[in-house]
């Protein structure tokens, strides 16, 4: 049922207001009229976009994703419901007392203080996007965001370890809860445990270490990557085979979860790892990889070449492997 509520005068100059789009801000306001007393939601992206924005022909996922990046809204999951909470709700709307309590579970991050949470600061974002000039799904490098990889929705952190650069367009298309996101994780080398544990926001820096330690990550008790793989020698394989593609100067946490997952998903071993490799470098069918390609939609625009990611990755191992002795 949706109820009045009141627009301060401050919305119109808020900055966070003047970071989104247009429609954003529209829907923004929208979300307001739709939530109960405590700012809480069923999150029914077809049905809102039919109430609030019936005559607009526009992307909900893209507007959900400018609206969770500035922090204005957080979307969880509760019993196989999907719910909407809007951090500010309580600091900005006057609630009538006969308006009905809540029956929506809260989030977790819902203490009744009405606390937002932070944005990303603003020289993390600058390194980031100097750092990483394309988009690290499609390689696109127009409309660059940051993206956290494990979503502030299910308490993913501005640490820099949880965050990657991303055009807007592979960014809105992410899952924000549940299994879709738990498989959008794992397609990119992540597990949702292991990111929930290391860069979520409401473990304590001591439960963190621990915790780490005892599971063979970065810790007292760990090597930091919890497994027998020679990952210099995995990177000087890399660097000596496939000569084509852009040297590594050094394998992330990312990376060696990517190249942990092919070794253990495929059963390889270095040899064969070095194969495919040297498949990917001389077959003929192969050499798009390593080349800048223009793009198919009138843009002007090209693709670039592709980079370890890519290499190490199930879709790329998955082409070449009928092809591999």
């Amino acid at each position: 049922m949706a109820r009045i509520r009141t627009i301060k005068p401050e919305f119109f100059t808020s900055e966070s207001i003047l970071s989104i789009e247009p429609l954003a801000r529209l829907l923004f306001i929208g979300l307001w009229c739709e939530s109960d007393r405590d700012g809480r939601l069923a999150w029914k992206p077809k049905t809102l976009k039919f109430r609030y924005l019936p005559a607009d022909n526009v992307d909900m996922d893209d507007l959900t994703e400018q609206l969770v990046s500035e922090g204005m809204i957080l979307i969880y999951s509760s019993d196989g419901h999907e719910y909407c909470w809007i951090p500010s709700f309580s600091n900005h709307q006057v609630i009538n007392n006969r308006e009905s309590k809540s029956v929506i579970p809260p989030h977790p991050y819902d203490d009744g203080c009405g606390s937002k949470p932070s944005k990303i600061p603003t020289s993390t974002r600058r390194e980031l996007l100097n750092e990483h000039s394309e988009c690290c799904r499609c390689g696109d490098t127009e409309d660059l965001t940051i993206d956290h990889i494990l979503p502030q929705s299910c308490g993913g952190s501005h640490d820099i370890e949880n965050l990657r650069v991303m055009c807007r367009s592979c960014n809105a298309s992410r899952p924000v809860s549940g299994l879709p996101l738990r498989r959008d994780l794992e397609s990119d080398g992540y597990d949702f445990d292991d990111l929930l544990l290391r860069v979520g926001t409401r473990q304590s820096t001591n439960e963190r270490v621990k915790a780490e330690g005892k599971e063979g990550r970065k810790g007292k008790e760990g090597n930091g990557t919890g497994d027998s793989l020679d990952y210099e020698k995995i990177k000087e394989i890399f660097n000596s085979t496939l000569t084509k593609a852009s040297s590594v100067a050094k394998l992330t946490d990312k990376r060696k979860r990517l190249v942990k997952k092919l070794f253990t998903d495929f059963s390889l071993d270095y040899e064969k790892f070095t194969n495919y490799l040297s498949f990917l470098n001389d077959h003929p069918d192969t050499q798009w990889m390593f080349q800048k390609r223009p793009k198919n939609d009138g843009s002007g625009q090209n693709w670039n070449p592709q980079t370890f990611e890519y290499f190490v990755g199930e879709k790329c191992f998955l082409n070449a492997k009928e092809n591999l002795q």
